[in-house]
């Protein structure tokens, strides 16, 4: 998509000049719109269809979808995209955390592979979240972190959530292990995000959901993706949660995931496992946002 120069759209001695009648009917003359990728909604969508009125609309985001049919409703409601700013753009100025991409990728053994080769994607998923040897990768993560350091562990399903808590609980009981889902009540949510501010050294167990847009912690230390994505506003707002300065902080680490399940053919032929090439979706996000990124693997 080009991007168009504010003043190709939009002038200032037009907006400014509007001629409004200085009485109590007095209607607003433009609207603007937060996390404006959330306007395919339907509901939002027509809110903002039946402000025939309103002289401009503006919409801001941090992760603008890259669907074809997400932009075209998009641009529908709130028009082109008039300004862009990078996430490096911001770091460079200082506004947001210096960031590190770390991608730990984990080699699973052999004969687990050949086993289970060929199953559909939820079915993937749900054997390798429920797969004991896999928290290796998190007892690695844990063993190079700063005590100190507020982690937050991000996962899609609440069973995942609740084997992982148990598994902390289990392995590391100093520590203090709290926990957002969907099951969570707003207040509490709210007690554990002003809890974190003042802690050292919890980890935080989340579902993507709740982590989404509208949470501010600044005082998270490093993230976990400890569940697969290829969503860019998924993952660029997970990015997003750890991204907020803090005097405690000068870099981030966000830790990414990887199960590879690829095999190889008797003709030499490599199969990638869905969430090998899910990572590669993630990965051009990375680069995207010029992200510095190292990459290990790791035998579970």
């Amino acid at each position: 998509m080009k991007i168009k120069k504010i003043e190709e759209i939009y002038k200032p001695e037009e907006v400014y000049n509007l001629s409004v009648e200085d009485n109590e009917n007095y209607v607003a003359n433009g609207i603007v719109v937060h996390n404006c990728h959330q306007v395919k909604a339907n509901v939002l969508s027509k809110i903002l269809k039946w402000c025939t009125n309103a002289y401009y609309k503006i919409g801001t985001t941090g992760t603008l979808p890259n669907d074809k049919c997400d932009l075209l409703q998009i641009r529908e409601v709130v028009g082109d995209v008039i300004f862009e700013l990078k996430s490096k753009e911001l770091i460079d100025q200082g506004v947001l955390t210096k960031i590190k991409i770390a991608n730990i990728i984990a080699k699973y053994p052999p004969e687990f592979i050949m086993k289970n080769k060929g199953r559909s994607y939820p079915e993937e998923v749900k054997m390798v979240e429920e797969y004991p040897d896999r928290n290796k990768v998190l007892e690695l993560i844990l063993s190079h972190t700063d005590e100190k350091h507020n982690i937050l562990i991000l996962m899609n399903h609440l069973k995942h959530v609740k084997l992982i808590q148990e598994w902390l609980n289990d392995k590391y009981p100093d520590k203090k292990v709290s926990v957002i889902t969907g099951s969570v009540s707003g207040s509490e949510r709210s007690e554990i995000r002003k809890g974190i501010e003042e802690e050292d050294g919890t980890i935080l167990l989340a579902t993507y959901q709740t982590m989404s847009t509208g949470v501010n912690m600044p005082k998270l230390h490093d993230v976990v993706l400890y569940a697969n994505s290829k969503s860019k506003i998924k993952v660029l707002q997970s990015i997003g949660r750890g991204l907020r300065k803090h005097k405690t902080k000068n870099q981030i680490v966000l830790y990414d995931l990887i199960d590879d399940l690829s095999y190889k053919t008797q003709r030499g032929r490599v199969v990638e496992n869905y969430l090998i090439k899910h990572w590669k979706e993630r990965m051009s996000y990375y680069k995207e946002q010029e992200f510095p990124i190292i990459t290990t693997e790791i035998h579970i």
